[in-house]
């Protein structure tokens, strides 16, 4: 009886040791306890938020379709877009414009002097403006022009006098006639702009013009306004349309002129 009293109460003492946790393993298992604790509770709030989204849309759609329905109790409807059929319109069929036979670049619109030799010239009638406030003003004009994007390095006010209200530039610049991503054709064009002011007015002039055209190919050249622009050069046989060769230089040449007496002709307005 004694032996089975003693092996009774061993048994007993050591499934109470088996059941006690150690402080370390307390714990971790409270530690446990607290994670899951808070997910249940994360959880719960994201159903709860839901949930409150859910009925807000539900109450936002209830309060539409009371609004809708008291609207047109008061003879308001709601439009819907009609079914329309595209109207029909007549244009009027334009001429296509044709540079190469615009009359702009055509007989007459290079003119040379008496050597034969190809100059622009252009009086400007500027009034209530004396010699010495356009020979400032053209000045600062060709200083601009000079410097601008297009222009290459030696481009420049080569002469200056006061006394006579003279200004001379000597421009070297870029002259584009097709410009893609794939390709590039332009020429280089130097030439003297010569602007003489009096009271009242200017005489612009541009004279010793020289393209140099894609000088690294074998089709490229060197050579003056003469050779290239001048009608017998730029133009057909008949004089009816620019040529296939150099009028892209003659019409390139008459729009650059033009733009430089427009843009003296405007200083003062």
């Amino acid at each position: 009886m004694i032996s089975l009293s003693l092996l009774f109460a061993m048994g007993v003492t050591g499934a109470y040791a088996q059941s006690t946790l150690t402080p370390e393993e307390q714990v971790k298992q409270a530690q446990k306890q607290l994670q899951e604790a808070q997910a249940a509770l994360a959880k719960a709030q994201e159903e709860a938020k839901k949930a409150q989204e859910q009925a807000a849309e539900a109450q936002k759609q209830a309060t539409e379709a009371q609004q809708q329905a008291a609207e047109t109790q008061q003879g308001w409807t709601i439009p819907t877009a009609p079914v329309t059929t595209p109207r029909k319109t007549t244009q009027q069929k334009q001429a296509e414009y044709d540079p190469k036979s615009d009359p702009k670049y055509l007989a007459g619109a290079v003119t040379t002097d008496a050597d034969g030799k190809v100059v622009f010239r252009r009086h400007i009638e500027l009034p209530g403006k004396t010699k010495a406030e356009l020979y400032q003003a053209i000045q600062e004009e060709l200083t601009e022009l000079t410097s601008g994007d297009q222009e290459i390095t030696g481009s420049r006010i080569s002469l200056l006098n006061p006394s006579e209200g003279t200004v001379v530039a000597s421009v070297k610049e870029w002259i584009v006639f097709q410009s893609t991503f794939l390709s590039l054709d332009r020429t280089e064009v130097d030439y003297n702009l010569i602007v003489n002011c009096h009271d009242g007015s200017v005489d612009a002039e541009i004279r010793n013009i020289v393209f140099r055209y894609e000088q690294e190919r074998p089709t490229g050249f060197v050579a003056p306004a003469d050779d290239v622009i001048s009608d017998q050069q730029a133009l057909n046989k008949k004089g009816s349309k620019l040529s296939r060769g150099f009028g892209k230089f003659r019409r390139g040449m008459i729009d650059r002129k033009d733009q430089i007496f427009d843009e003296i002709q405007n200083l003062f307005k």
